[in-house]
């Protein structure tokens, strides 16, 4: 027997939407951000921020 482990999405219950690029959990639509500067997907877990209001999405790389 086979059991799909990337079926829900590793922080919740929902149907997943993308792999985090950082860490590869399987994530859903709203455990799911982009890098503003690259395009990489990440989950909420790996993302860092830019700016106290507007909050740029960040990877680790474009951060630093």
């Amino acid at each position: 027997m086979i059991w799909d482990e990337t079926r829900k999405c590793t922080l919740c219950e929902n149907p997943t939407r993308a792999v985090c690029e950082d860490c590869g959990a399987v994530v859903c639509h709203e455990h799911t951000r982009l890098c503003n500067n690259c395009g990489k997907h990440l989950c909420t877990e790996c993302v860092t921020t830019k700016g106290v209001i507007n909050k740029t999405p960040l990877c680790r790389n474009c951060h630093g």
